[in-house]
């Protein structure tokens, strides 16, 4: 089924529209889409599966075609063929597809990427709602669904969830499915290379170690980007960053103590304990690497 290929995610969990409201459904998720598409059952995908996904979207919730449309030329310019739907209530999605599973981080930032062009261009869209919403999820979580356009296989009644063309007007299921044109990785990861993180939840007056440099080459791809980051943008809280560093330690086979070295050098440079007694911050350090080696 193209329809489930392109927008293929977690494949044993969809979002599902009820009388009483929305819920998860533990069930094959190419279940839902053919609910979806032949019963008109509106169902909605989680994009991440394994810290991988095959599409991203960035919700345009303001109700302006002028931003949806410029981030759409944006993204075409970067070669990444979008697509523009009409939401289910006054916003756009836009859409960008790829050929292959891409880590979540690479679909993340070349979106991020875009939206700071257009600001760079002086036709800011903020990236409000970009999907996938994290890079990365924790063992059990599924994320946030996006709903799927063409509900029952067309636009709903009100001409909405379907995608559009260059003038913002409708197409249907079967023009879009032979007109789409999933990106590669390579071309994603081109710009997704070109996205700056902030880094102002880093302190810039603390110099991490020669000792903690050479320690942070032995973590995780996760890890890594952890402890030189910081907080990432969708959760700021740094007392979660720390504990995500401690796991990664573990999932490097890292022994305690060199965990401890390198949640030290972190602390110092978001300074979450810094400002408690020498012993408090110790046994502050001390019991977060103990809690990442016992949830690992």
């Amino acid at each position: 089924m193209k329809f489930y290929d392109l927008f293929e995610g977690n494949p044993d969990a969809y979002g599902a529209d009820t009388d009483h409201g929305v819920r998860c459904v533990r069930d094959f998720a190419i279940h839902g889409v053919w609910e979806h598409l032949e019963y008109g059952k509106s169902v909605g995908i989680y994009p991440m599966y394994k810290d991988l996904v095959k599409w991203g979207c960035s919700d345009i919730d303001n109700g302006s075609w002028e931003d949806a449309h410029n981030l759409f030329l944006v993204l075409e310019r970067m070669e990444l063929n979008p697509w523009v739907e009409i939401s289910r209530s006054k916003g756009y999605h836009v859409w960008v597809f790829a050929k292959v599973w891409v880590p979540a981080w690479v679909m993340r930032r070349a979106f991020l990427f875009a939206h700071h062009v257009t600001a760079q261009l002086g036709t800011p869209v903020p990236p409000t709602e970009v999907n996938p919403k994290a890079e990365w999820l924790e063992e059990g979580q599924l994320g946030n669904f996006v709903r799927l356009p063409y509900v029952g296989g067309m636009p709903d009644e009100h001409s909405r969830r379907t995608m559009v063309d260059d003038d913002g007007l409708p197409v249907g299921l079967e023009y879009f499915l032979n007109t789409v044109r999933p990106v590669s990785c390579e071309t994603l990861r081109r710009w997704a290379d070109k996205y700056q993180p902030p880094k102002h939840r880093v302190s810039e007056w603390s110099e991490s170690s020669d000792q903690a440099k050479e320690l942070a080459q032995r973590l995780t791809g996760k890890g890594f980007v952890i402890w030189r980051d910081g907080p990432p943008d969708w959760d700021p809280r740094r007392s979660n960053a720390m504990a995500r560093l401690a796991i990664e330690c573990a999932h490097s086979f890292l022994s305690k103590g060199e965990a401890y070295i390198l949640i030290s050098d972190l602390d110092e440079r978001l300074q979450k304990w810094t400002g408690r007694s020498a012993e408090a911050t110790e046994a502050a350090r001390r019991s977060c690497v103990e809690w990442g080696y016992e949830n690992a």
